[in-house]
């Protein structure tokens, strides 16, 4: 929450400095993303890239896709 109230003031103070400010966001679906992760593990020299957090994070793809939408929604300007 701290980030989304004061990322908009920060970035604005850098675009005032002459900073041009370009931001990507990357995303893959779920499903390609459960696929990479099963290619990992399954994979003799990919496997070690399949980290526990990995784990964690496969059954929250709705409540993660959830606060990616509030900070795009929260975050985003012209």
């Amino acid at each position: 929450m701290n980030f989304m109230e004061n990322v908009n003031d920060w970035e604005q103070s850098l675009v005032r400095k002459g900073i041009t400010l370009i931001k990507f966001w990357f995303s893959i679906t779920r499903e390609k993303q459960q696929l990479r992760f099963r290619l990992r593990q399954e994979s003799p020299l990919k496997y070690w890239k399949f980290s526990p957090n990995d784990a964690k994070v496969i059954d929250k793809w709705d409540l993660i896709t959830n606060y990616k939408n509030q900070m795009f929604n929260k975050t985003s300007t012209n």
